[in-house]
């Protein structure tokens, strides 16, 4: 309440890194009691492996039933050799962790999976890469998306056109008896073509809104 009063306009979230029963009791218990929550932030620092797509599309549904825009708020996925699995130490920095060529090809293959698949999930809305290079990265780790001298890695070369691209829909359906087609696409400009059974070409546009009607009149003529 004293953030909510502190910046009206503020996006505000929980956010924490136990992804548990813990987290999903405590969510539950702050939407009981009417938490003025805009979305749920989880961490994944990946450092001792990577999140299959199930453990990742698992994670969205679960958290996604709590009526909320979810936020990938810490995403971590090293280029390099993993964490060890009994290294529980978050707070030592290593000198020597470096970035190899073998790791950067599995960050590119699982940054990919990753940004796919949580943008595929309806409830996603944010994705933040949290080491932007390895050069001070969090523990020492390869985990950037640029190397210590600042080049990019595959992975940096592929988010920069991946979500700069135009993502389609396309699918060709029969209006019922209403006039009513059903599809199931991105959010963004539609433009619209229908054939009467007289063969007269018909044509108009729609735009679908996260929040907006799902159910759109389209004019056309």
């Amino acid at each position: 309440d004293l953030a909510r009063a502190a910046g009206p306009e503020a996006e505000l979230l929980y956010n924490d890194f136990n992804v548990s029963p813990a987290l999903e009791e405590l969510l539950g218990e702050l939407r009981r009691r009417g938490a003025p929550l805009d979305a749920v932030g989880i961490q994944s620092h990946m450092h001792k492996g990577v999140w299959s797509a199930e453990q990742l599309w698992q994670t969205c549904e679960t958290y996604a039933r709590f009526g909320l825009p979810l936020h990938f708020t810490e995403l971590t996925i090293l280029s390099g050799r993993p964490k060890a699995a009994d290294d529980n130490d978050w707070h030592l920095r290593h000198a020597d962790w470096p970035s190899t060529p073998e790791g950067e090809a599995a960050q590119l293959e699982q940054g990919r999976r990753f940004y796919s698949l949580a943008f595929s999930h309806p409830a996603v809305e944010a994705v933040t890469w949290w080491d932007f290079a390895d050069r001070r990265a969090w523990q020492g780790a390869p985990a950037g998306l640029l190397r210590h001298d600042m080049s990019p890695k595959p992975l940096a070369d592929w988010l920069r056109t991946a979500f700069g691209e135009t993502w389609t829909t396309n699918a060709t359906a029969a209006a019922d008896g209403e006039g009513v087609v059903s599809f199931r696409g991105f959010f963004g400009e539609y433009a619209v073509r229908a054939m009467t059974e007289s063969g007269v070409t018909l044509a108009g546009t729609c735009r679908l809104t996260r929040g907006g009607e799902r159910h759109v009149e389209v004019q056309l003529t």
